[in-house]
C-alpha cells in the first residue's frame, strides 16, 4: 500500500490510507441511507396493513348496534 505524504514534516509517521477510498465510500453511504429509508417505509406499510384496520369498540358512540337512548 502507498503511504500518504507527511506534508513536509520530518520525523512524523505518515497516516494510514483509508479503508475505503472516498470516491467509493460516499456513494455507498448515500445508497445505504436510501435503502434504510425504503426499508422503513416498507415496514410501515406492512405494519399498517397487518393490524386489520380501524376497529369499532363495543358500546362506543360509533357502534352501529348501540341504541340511541343508551349511554
Amino acid at each position: 500500500m502507498y503511504d500518504l505524504p507527511t506534508n513536509g514534516h520530518t520525523g512524523t509517521p505518515a497516516r494510514k490510507p483509508p479503508l475505503l477510498p472516498p470516491h467509493v465510500a460516499w456513494p455507498l453511504f448515500v445508497v445505504l441511507l436510501l435503502a434504510i429509508s425504503v426499508g422503513a417505509a416498507a415496514v410501515t406499510v406492512v405494519a399498517a396493513y397487518s393490524d386489520g384496520g380501524a376497529q369499532i369498540v363495543e358500546g362506543s358512540p360509533y357502534d352501529p348496534n348501540r341504541h340511541e337512548g343508551a349511554r
